[in-house]
């Protein structure tokens, strides 16, 4: 939760200091791209290490971004290059986190259920991004963003120290062979030759990552002009956001064991996700506006658990953190880019026309993967 607490104060900041959601969306360039890059790597950190150890280790470096956030900000006020050089160091730490969180995962859950483990992870996530979201809004409004800083730094004691107790069965694969990181690159890219689902898969990760999961870079913006545009305003939409995503969540993991047959309904979360953008284009309330922005978070968490668990059991364990970072790579690679390429559109366009425009670019894309994969996931099953 304290994450989320922490991005609220983060975004509001730079947004309100800048004036501009394309900045914002420069600044979210800046201090990700680094970090995204380092994950197209980090599987061959995963693959090499005792994974839970290594996950011990990156969650106890992660404090340190936020603490020294909390601490220069309460002695010298806002800097946006301090800001932005901290954000990036806690991105470069995300890089390793994110693949190892999913491969962990997928050492302690039996394949059946895979889908189900990542749903309700993602429920764990998104209901900390609800509370963390709101809190944050609120926070900023009736104290400072500091005490957001505070908050983020203080909760991870808790895991670093509940973690200190997790001995969990040495099931996990790892090389220990001297190898190169060509070498490594190279057994990636020959697997991904061969299974085509995969690579497909892999590749509509980043093509809705980047034209749909980087429109939330607009809120703010969506914030002051369908709302009265207070922090505490934009806390709840970001709450919106992830209340959806948390029901979408909870939806999937209720679900029986689903077969490996998922073109459909990957393809169904994606014209989801554009009706959503096609309420907030016709939108004239606010109620409408909630609406769609809770359908876009229940899109979010059915779109990339269903992908990941298919990944995952398509991966051979010795590959497993290599493509687990390159679908990390996927999603944090784009979503920077296309949180760029809204802030400058929505700057000229408006949020009304950007929206109807991102719908019809995803309902026609998205219909052509469902083509191409159902085909392939034939040719699998």
């Amino acid at each position: 939760m304290g994450s989320w607490v922490q991005n609220t104060a983060v975004y509001w900041l730079v947004y309100v200091n800048t004036g501009s959601s394309a900045k914002l969306g420069l600044f979210s360039l800046i201090t990700t791209m680094p970090g995204v890059i380092f994950t197209f790597f980090a599987g061959t950190i995963i693959d090499r290490q005792g994974r839970w150890r290594l996950f011990r280790l990156i969650l106890s470096l992660s404090i340190l971004p936020p603490l020294s956030l909390a601490i220069f900000f309460s002695l010298f006020g806002f800097n946006l290059y301090f800001l932005a050089f901290l954000i990036l160091i806690g991105q470069i730490l995300s890089a390793v986190d994110m693949p190892l969180r999913q491969v962990c995962i997928s050492t302690i859950v039996p394949p059946r259920y895979l889908t189900q483990a990542l749903s309700f992870q993602a429920l764990s996530f998104h209901t900390s991004r609800i509370l963390g979201s709101y809190l944050g809004g609120y926070t900023m409004a009736l104290f400072s963003p500091v005490v957001n800083f505070w908050l983020n730094a203080l909760s991870y004691l808790p895991f670093i120290i509940f973690l200190k107790w997790i001995k969990p069965e040495n099931t996990e694969f790892c090389i220990t062979e001297k190898r190169s990181l060509k070498k490594d690159l190279f057994e990636l890219y020959k697997f991904l030759k061969h299974a085509k689902l995969a690579y497909f898969l892999i590749l509509q990760v980043a093509v809705f990552s980047f034209l749909g999961v980087s429109f939330p870079i607009v809120l703010p913006r969506l914030t002051i002009e369908a709302f009265s545009g207070s922090a505490i305003d934009y806390g709840l939409l970001s709450s919106i956001l992830g209340c959806g995503a948390m029901l979408g969540a909870l939806s999937l993991g209720l679900r029986s064991s689903e077969s490996q047959r998922v073109c459909k309904k990957v393809w169904l979360t994606q014209l989801l996700f554009s009706l959503s953008l096609i309420l907030i284009a016709l939108s004239q309330n606010k109620w409408l506006t909630l609406l769609a922005i809770l359908l876009m978070g229940f899109s979010f968490t059915n779109f990339f658990p269903l992908i990941n668990s298919s990944l995952q059991r398509l991966t051979p364990d010795v590959l497993r953190g290599r493509v687990m970072s390159l679908f990390t790579f996927a999603f944090t690679g784009t979503v920077p880019i296309g949180q760029l390429f809204s802030g400058f559109l929505v700057d000229i366009l408006g949020i009304k026309v950007l929206s109807f425009a991102l719908s019809l670019s995803i309902m026609f894309i998205s219909s052509l993967f469902y083509l191409k994969m159902q085909s392939l996931e034939k040719g699998c099953g």
